[in-house]
């Protein structure tokens, strides 16, 4: 693993029996001095992983300049090759997150957390949701003395970053959870990360009509979240244009009414959802 300082690291050479590529995203050697991933080859390797043909296939590919039917392992650590051939540690590979078509390094935004004067230690994680669809979630422990708002630092991070890769949950905690042997417990903080309501402008109301809680329903549905006020904004919610299509559909499907995206944009709230139904003659 890289220092805490962040220097490089100096990995070596291949050992006897094995042979070490240096690859781009098309499976291309990449120059010496340029970074890639590292693929390992060799009498060494193993067939696959056992009983897991899926993973087996994504990790275990066909190599590259190697004897017939020989194959590579994918490591995922981003490396680069030095003069001499001594390779150099820069990175995991498998980092990386797809977040509504967008690759998002959570470390870069780690990177803009920690560089905030009141934020001591961060982590990113990616909560799957049921529809397949990821979500940033941010661990935030504060400076000492210091009054964070999840807000807040979603705004400060909206200058910093392009909006795709501001969390959509900011959580603020007096501590990380540890494993055993000092790591940071991600399988604790997947279990946090899960259905939790972000903080948001708007005080928290309970819906006050039938189309209300009907609409507040409709969006715990869709954006796994509890907690959802009646005024609560769906984009400080952590939505996007495609789940307001999805939203809009699904409004059709069981009101068999139509939305216009400009309506629901113009006050995106559940309550704005159940005024603009009520124009269109629904009640319940």
């Amino acid at each position: 693993t890289a220092p805490l300082d962040g220097a490089p690291v100096p990995i070596g050479t291949a050992i006897g029996g094995t042979r070490v590529h240096v690859l781009d995203a098309s499976l291309r050697p990449v120059p010496e001095g340029a970074e890639g991933e590292l693929y390992a080859a060799g009498e060494g390797l193993a067939h696959g992983y056992l009983g897991d043909p899926g993973h087996t296939a994504e990790r275990f590919v066909a190599e590259v300049s190697g004897p017939p039917g020989s194959r590579m392992y994918r490591t995922g650590d981003r490396v680069r090759r030095l003069p001499g051939g001594v390779l150099e540690f820069v990175g995991r590979g498998d980092d990386q997150v797809k977040i509504r078509g967008f690759r998002v390094e959570p470390g870069e935004i780690v990177a803009a957390l920690t560089g905030l004067d009141d934020v001591a230690q961060a982590v990113v994680t990616a909560h799957r949701m049921s529809s397949g669809e990821r979500r940033l979630v941010a661990h935030v422990v504060g400076a000492p003395g210091a009054d964070l708002s999840p807000l807040a630092l979603r705004a400060r991070l909206m200058g910093k970053l392009p909006g795709y890769a501001v969390p959509a949950l900011i959580r603020i905690t007096d501590a990380l959870p540890l494993t055993g042997n000092g790591k940071v417990d991600r399988n604790a903080l997947a279990a946090a990360d899960s259905r939790e309501r972000p903080e948001l402008n708007a005080p928290h109301r309970e819906p006050g009509t039938p189309l209300e809680e009907a609409m507040v329903h409709l969006w715990t549905d869709h954006m796994e979240l509890l907690g959802i006020g009646a005024d609560d904004d769906f984009f400080e919610l952590g939505g996007h244009s495609l789940l307001a299509v999805a939203l809009i559909t699904a409004l059709k499907k069981e009101y068999g009414i139509d939305i216009s995206p400009l309506d629901f944009y113009l006050d995106p709230s559940p309550a704005g959802l159940a005024r603009s139904l009520e124009k269109a003659g629904l009640t319940l």
